[in-house]
């Protein structure tokens, strides 16, 4: 079925909301027209690499969650895809040639993002529980999740005095070929 960008900008919205904030009890007109455009589309295209977002098993959990957080009864048909390099050039691609993207949500690190031709949302008028402060480029981006980088060690293997404290640290000669 061909889905329009409206279409998928609707689910994509109640999935992200789906995923990283509680419901609201009483929706804005604007929300109860994307609830009600994504009951009548019914389904939610996904692809993602099988080790982003817990693969298969996450989609279903999210399916469940988002079904019931929003009493919908969408179905989230999922195909394993490539990893998120490979999927945002494959999306990037369809949008230059005006067809519709594999997937109604693309999961990506910053870089990933950042190659892509985003429109701006307001996000805190539409989602009035949404801050600022959980957007980015300029309202371009729903921050899901974020992270901090580090070092994880065995310390069965590694001594406390031992574990690198800065990224030059991994270089030392005693490291090499112990470090993924």
């Amino acid at each position: 079925m061909a889905r329009s960008a409206s279409s998928n900008c609707s689910v994509l919205l109640w999935l992200l909301l789906a995923i990283v904030t509680k419901p609201v009890a009483v929706f804005s007109q604007s929300q109860s027209q994307l609830v009600e455009g994504a009951r009548k589309e019914g389904s939610l295209v996904l692809s993602w690499g099988t080790g982003t977002m817990g693969g298969i098993e996450g989609v279903r959990a999210m399916e469940k969650a988002f079904n019931k957080t929003y009493g919908l009864h969408l179905q989230f048909n999922y195909t394993p895809g490539p990893a998120m390099p490979q999927m945002a050039s494959r999306i990037i691609q369809e949008a230059k040639a005006g067809q519709p993207a594999t997937s109604d949500l693309f999961v990506g690190s910053e870089n990933h993002v950042a190659r892509m031709s985003l429109k701006k949302v307001d996000w805190t008028k539409t989602f009035p529980h949404i801050t600022r402060e959980m957007t980015d480029w300029e309202d371009r981006v729903l921050i899901v999740v974020s992270r901090t980088p580090g070092f994880t060690y065995n310390t069965n293997l590694v001594s406390p005095n031992e574990v690198p404290q800065k990224v030059e640290d991994v270089l030392n000669p005693k490291w090499k070929g112990k470090i993924a």
